[in-house]
């Protein structure tokens, strides 16, 4: 889907602005990823969270870690989250 792939606006924590967009990669192995790309300034920022089990009825954008703990990559709330941390020094 075209509407996918668009880069959608987020307010930072400075009120700065960047853009992101999610997109899912397929992977013959059974597993798949996700990568969160942030753009900024002319430079991209990708996030890849890889062995996303593929599935019928997921759709793009949700990965959680070991422990069960799940967010979606389509929410603008987490997307800021990583952002954030990703402008943190340090990270």
């Amino acid at each position: 889907m075209r509407g996918e792939r668009r880069l959608r606006r987020l307010v930072v924590g400075d009120g700065t602005g960047c853009r992101w967009t999610v997109r899912h990669r397929a992977r013959g192995t059974g597993t798949c990823r996700e990568i969160l790309a942030l753009h900024r300034d002319g430079a991209v920022t990708p996030i890849v969270f890889h062995g996303v089990a593929a599935g019928a009825y997921t759709h793009a954008g949700p990965v959680a870690d070991d422990h069960g703990h799940a967010v979606d990559l389509h929410e603008p709330g987490v997307v800021r989250a990583f952002a954030d941390a990703v402008r943190r020094p340090g990270s």
